[in-house]
């Protein structure tokens, strides 16, 4: 139903539980999808579908719990037309290394006992005559799915214990499993989010413009899971830089307009008395590079980003009059996210740069103009500690948290309107005066 609700595809579902059939249908008509979503009772090894008959086919942790792997993978096939598309969620595992916990029957159910390595999915689909083109390991997510099991369990098992003992769940049995299983994710035997999927794959492309946050949420569980070791933080690294590297490749001329801002800038701030200018620079390049998938679906910057980022790098010029430098900066903050709007190209990227402009900006000019050190503590607490905050509560937490937008944006608005004035009323240069004994 999210594919025919969020982007107004003709959804055909397949389940081998006429009552699953049932109530997937009567929540379809509920959402008013009907018209655009049915549901059959089948079975994926023999689907009850015409040969070329979908554009594309989404298996989301079903085909581990196959028992004939290879028919289901063959009735894919058949269905798909020429050039369609195959995408596949489902539990990884290295079937040799499986605890004895991990290959009951319970645990067949659970996706886990009878599921593949990567490499073995991959295999399986080629023998069906269809070519993997990527795969991607989301391991986070099996660390997920078994502290929802955990969590599950703990309040039936406090609220209606009756019930475990109805549906025959040993709670003792199934804490030793979930156990064994998490230590099984923790050392690489487990895993899931296989991926194999085609060379365009229309359905990503078309939910990639939401799928930049859960991404970098991802990422960010992967090193909780891992404990933020050393080795954790390499593969957070290493994927990290393979995620940026794709969302470049897919933008190019975000790429080239990113070079063409800094290379100005670069040439701008030479000559300047302290050599932090390139330095400062050559930052802002590389965190705009690195976090293009933030883009989105735009393939190009847009001139408010490229103004939030010209106000980022105002310190890079050591501009020696705070009055002009404030009063730009503050203009430029009120005009690029309006513009965005207006021309309909916000974009989280702009969101990011705007609110990391402000922070590295601001503190900046408070340090480098401002006379009151009372003011220079108030630039830290608006601006600093928030992204300070928000940075090391993301990394600990494992996803993204935003900082409360009433609570921080208002003063350091507010900030912005105080030091701009301060430095309008000052005659003359107002950078910061240095004693002279």
């Amino acid at each position: 139903m999210l594919l025919a609700d969020d982007f107004g595809l003709r959804v055909a579902g397949l389940d081998l539980s006429a009552a699953n059939v049932a109530l997937a249908q009567s929540k379809a008509t509920a959402a008013g999808l009907a018209e655009r979503v049915s549901f059959t009772v089948g079975d994926a090894e023999r689907l009850p579908y015409a040969d070329a008959a979908f554009d594309a086919v989404v298996v989301e942790c079903a085909l581990s719990t196959f028992s004939n792997k290879a028919a289901a993978a063959s009735e894919m096939a058949r269905v798909l037309r020429p050039g369609g598309k195959l995408g596949v969620t489902d539990v990884v595992a290295d079937p040799a290394r499986l605890p004895a916990d991990l290959t009951t029957l319970a645990a067949r159910i659970a996706c886990v006992a009878d599921a593949l390595p990567l490499r073995g999915y991959a295999d399986l689909l080629r023998d069906a005559g269809l070519r993997t083109t990527h795969t991607e390991r989301h391991d986070s997510g099996a660390a997920r799915m078994i502290d929802q099991i955990e969590a599950r369990l703990a309040v039936i098992r406090m609220t209606s214990p009756a019930r475990l003992e109805q549906i025959g769940i040993d709670i003792d049995r199934a804490g030793l499993a979930l156990s064994a299983a998490r230590a099984a994710v923790a050392d690489g035997i487990l895993g899931y989010g296989a991926r194999p999927r085609g060379e365009v794959d229309m359905l990503t492309s078309a939910r990639r413009c939401s799928a930049s946050r859960a991404a970098t949420n991802e990422l960010l569980a992967e090193l909780r899971t891992g404990r933020w070791r050393p080795r954790a933080w390499g593969r957070f690294i290493g994927r990290a830089a393979v995620l940026s590297w794709t969302a470049a490749q897919h933008r190019p001329r975000a790429v080239a307009e990113i070079a063409a801002v800094h290379a100005a800038l670069a040439a701008l701030s030479r000559g300047k008395r302290r050599t932090s200018s390139g330095y400062w620079v050559a930052i802002s390049w590389a965190l705009s590079t690195t976090h293009l998938g933030l883009l989105e679906s735009n393939r190009s910057l847009g001139v408010a980003n490229i103004m939030t980022l010209l106000r980022a790098n105002l310190p890079a010029m050591r501009p020696r009059d705070g009055r002009l430098c404030a009063a730009a900066a503050l203009a430029s903050d009120l005009v690029d996210g309006r513009l965005a709007r207006w021309r309909h190209t916000a974009t989280p990227f702009g969101q990011y740069a705007d609110s990391i402009a402000d922070a590295v900006f601001w503190t900046w000019f408070a340090f480098r103009h401002e006379t009151d050190p009372r003011m220079r503590l108030l630039a830290l607490g608006s601006w600093t500690i928030p992204a300070v905050t928000v940075m090391v509560t993301s990394v600990a937490g494992g996803r993204m948290v935003d900082a409360p937008r009433p609570v921080v944006a208002r003063p350091a608005a507010l900030m912005q309107i105080v030091l701009t004035i301060r430095a309008l009323s000052r005659p003359g240069t107002t950078q910061r005066p240095v004693a002279v004994r």
